[in-house]
């Protein structure tokens, strides 16, 4: 992990950077009999140790009841700033290789620099 991009604030895992927007995703299972559609926030991210401005996308997807509740309908007007969005890390294996996905936490709230009170830790 990348632990320049990834603070602790408020109980609990957030990332760091520009918020670049909403993306959807059509997915189907193997046959087709099944379609759902999966919804992600993007974050550009530095890339540490990189060429001048290089930055990297981090997906953060939405779970079902953060789609329900409209998460990724609530957020236009934080494109292109930098943000602290609350996340929930899942991780897993799958034939001798692992994953692991950032879903949002919308039980937190998007934090913008300019509300964060941050204090400093003695």
């Amino acid at each position: 992990m990348k632990t320049g991009n990834y603070m602790n604030i408020d109980n609990g895992q957030y990332i760091a950077g520009e918020f670049l927007g909403v993306k959807t995703l059509d997915k189907a299972n193997a046959d087709r009999s099944k379609t759902w559609q999966e919804i992600y926030f993007g974050i550009s991210i530095p890339v540490s140790n990189g060429y001048n401005g290089q930055s990297a996308t981090i997906d953060i997807r939405l779970s079902k009841d953060a789609i329900q509740m409209g998460e990724h309908n609530k957020v236009d007007n934080l494109v292109g700033n930098f943000v602290l969005v609350p996340v929930n890390v899942m991780a897993r294996a799958y034939q001798d290789k692992a994953y692991i996905t950032n879903f949002f936490d919308n039980r937190r709230r998007i934090i913008q620099p300019n509300e964060a009170k941050l204090q400093k830790v003695s």
